[in-house]
């Protein structure tokens, strides 16, 4: 790209490196391929556990900014539109609001994120927010159109973030 920044494709993954600059160190992301993302950092492991029922987590790009991770807050069981306001990261520098992909039920959060918030910011693939339910399941087949991006386009966007 033409801020520096290069994406390759490696076994799995998109790699983002992001060139040193006078506010920055230099950084690299790994932007997993069997995800999709939305446009506000997160994955969702579209492949599923059951039918309708779907992983998100935070992408790398976003962990990368939250480290520090002191407080998470989850609301479960209750049914959002896509867009409404289904969490709250915060470190000791800045708050971030979590989005809803899609329309959908919060059916579960990961228990593990109650004592330990900070391990989606270490381990952002590894470890999950929460499990929706998809009403709508032709929401995939327009994928651009409801906000998703795959892992190649999410790897340009993200690197175009940090312009």
């Amino acid at each position: 790209l033409d801020n520096g920044v290069m994406i390759e494709k490696t076994d799995g993954y998109y790699v983002v490196r992001f060139p040193e600059t006078r506010a920055s160190s230099a950084m690299e992301i790994h932007v997993k391929e069997d995800y999709l993302y939305t446009k506000d950092h997160l994955w969702v492991d579209f492949k599923g556990i059951s039918i309708g029922r779907y992983k998100i987590g935070i992408a790398p790009l976003l962990a990368r900014f939250m480290d520090n991770l002191c407080y998470i807050e989850l609301y479960t069981g209750e049914e959002f539109k896509q867009n409404e306001i289904f969490g709250y990261l915060e470190n000791p520098a800045q708050g971030v609001y979590l989005p809803m992909p899609w329309n959908g039920t919060v059916m579960e959060t990961n228990p593990d994120l109650r004592d330990s918030p900070e391990l989606i910011t270490t381990n952002p693939y590894e470890e999950w927010m929460v499990i929706l339910f998809l009403y709508n399941f032709d929401y995939w087949t327009n994928l651009n159109d409801n906000g998703l991006l795959d892992a190649a386009h999410y790897a340009i966007y993200a690197a175009r973030c940090l312009n």
